[in-house]
């Protein structure tokens, strides 16, 4: 290895390591972020934008949030997302969570509709897989949608991860701040 690249000189003791500057790690921002954390909800924002993103994170929240209803909610944002390029794994990774929300295609008018990303086709892949799968023209029509104070009914709590690469019109924002006011 390259002098200065290893942390750990050969023949040190790895137990040595002062790791105490860890316990005021935040976390990398908008990387399964959370952002509200009640007890029968937690609010998630993750820059997920890519498929097998999407995928591997649903995996990892599924094991680490077992008790929860699990809630993706996705707006195909990125130049490949919005487009069918990637549709069909994208197709396969939002077919995990419990619940999904599909946000409006952004900047949709600059691509033809045989190359969108074609949420009606995802809708229907999904809830033929027993996903309860929702979607709306505007991205504050899907904040309706998504109904802050309401639970599973039967009474688990709920996980909602938000991915996106963008603002998702401010939406995340919106649905944190009704959260923190009494919803869920």
């Amino acid at each position: 290895m390259a002098a200065g690249l290893a942390l750990i000189a050969e023949g040190d003791d790895p137990t040595g390591l002062d790791l105490s500057p860890l316990a005021s790690y935040r976390g990398v921002r908008r990387r399964q972020e959370i952002r509200v954390q009640r007890e029968k909800l937690v609010v998630m924002e993750d820059f997920g934008h890519h498929p097998t993103a999407l995928d591997q994170t649903l995996r990892s929240l599924r094991t680490r949030y077992l008790e929860h209803v699990l809630t993706a909610v996705f707006e195909p944002r990125s130049n490949t997302a919005r487009t069918r390029t990637m549709e069909e794994p994208f197709m396969h990774a939002l077919a995990l969570p419990d619940e999904v929300y599909l946000g409006a295609v952004s900047r949709a008018e600059r691509i033809s509709e045989a190359e969108r990303f074609n949420r009606e086709a995802v809708i229907a892949y999904l809830v033929a897989r027993g996903t309860d799968a929702h979607s709306a023209d505007t991205n504050a029509a899907l904040l309706v949608k998504l109904e802050v104070g309401s639970l599973p009914g039967d009474g688990r709590a709920r996980l909602v991860v938000f991915f996106t690469n963008g603002s998702f019109d401010g939406i995340i924002d919106e649905y944190v701040k009704m959260a923190a006011a009494g919803g869920g």
